[in-house]
This record gives C-alpha cells, sequence and structure tokens, in this order.
C-alpha cells in the first residue's frame, strides 16, 4: 500500500486542478455572456435611432401636413368670405328687385307672381349655401385641431419601451 501522504498529495492536486478547470470553464462563459451583451446592447442602439429617424420623419410628415391644412383652410376661409359677400349683395339685390316686381304686378297677373316666388326661393337657396360654407368651415377648423394635436403628441418625448431580450439567462 502506499503511503497516507502520498495519497493525500494526490487528492489534493487532483481536487486543485477540477477547481482550476471548473474557473476557467467559468471564465470561458462570462467571456461568452460579456460578447452576447454587448452584441445585444449594439443592436439595441441601432433599434433606438431606427426609431429616431422614423419619429423625425414622422414628426416632419405631420408639420408639412399641418402646414398644408393651414394653407387650405385660409384659402377656403377667403373663398368663403367672398361667396359670402356676393351671396349677400345678390340677396339684396334679389331683395330690392322683388320689393320692385312686387309693386308693379298686378294682383291678377299670376305669372308675375310666381317670378317673385322664384326669386323668393333663390334668395332661400343662396342663404343655405352661406349655411354650408359656414359647416364646412368648422369641419376644416377641427380637422386642424385634431392634426395640431397629433402633432404636439408626436413632439412629446416618449420613453422607449424595452425591448424583448435576444438572449437567456445562463
Amino acid at each position: 500500500m502506499k503511503r497516507p501522504g502520498q495519497i493525500a498529495l494526490v487528492l489534493t492536486v487532483g481536487i486543485v486542478v477540477i477547481s482550476v478547470m471548473g474557473c476557467a470553464e467559468q471564465n470561458l462563459s462570462d467571456n461568452k455572456k460579456c460578447r452576447l451583451i454587448a452584441n445585444e446592447n449594439r443592436q439595441l442602439k441601432k433599434q433606438i435611432e431606427t426609431q429616431k429617424e422614423s419619429l423625425v420623419e414622422e414628426i416632419e410628415r405631420q408639420e408639412t401636413l399641418v402646414a398644408k391644412c393651414l394653407q387650405e383652410k385660409k384659402a377656403l376661409e377667403e373663398r368663403s368670405w367672398k361667396n359670402i359677400q356676393e351671396l349677400r349683395q345678390e340677396n339684396e339685390n334679389l331683395k330690392s328687385r322683388m320689393r320692385r316686381l312686387e309693386k308693379s304686378i298686378p294682383p291678377s297677373d299670376e305669372q308675375l307672381q310666381q317670378q317673385v316666388n322664384d326669386l323668393g326661393e333663390h334668395a332661400l337657396k343662396d342663404f343655405e349655401e352661406i349655411i354650408k360654407l359656414r359647416e364646412e368651415n368648422k369641419q376644416l377648423e377641427a380637422r386642424i385641431q385634431q392634426l395640431e394635436s397629433e402633432l404636439r403628441e408626436l413632439k412629446e418625448p416618449s420613453v422607449p419601451k424595452p425591448l424583448p431580450s435576444t438572449t437567456e439567462p445562463l
């Protein structure tokens, strides 16, 4: 039989060798984890940059839309105002013409009386057109407010949501 000191020495050397090998494997595992984490960080940074770029593009697109809507609103307001002024003038002309015709129409002349009635209907149609133009103007204002609200929301900084991990913990 071998001496107990030799057996103890062999066992000690064996334990040291096994523990050193275990530490080396652990270091390799840690290096792999570090590389995976670094790779994942690079991918996340790329995704963040891509999202930032798309948000900037969306904000620019929304700003362009708002500017275009404001221009359309202004043009429509000017057109509406001009149409309203023209319709008012035409309405006044028709009313005065109707009053002149009423004075000159003998009560028995049905044809002239019908003309007077037709002029009254035309004035009513003009008034209805004015109402429609005002309604259209209100709808455009509501759309502009909606676009401005969306633009404000897009300009507010948002906290990016964490992306799901592509690696599982070891």
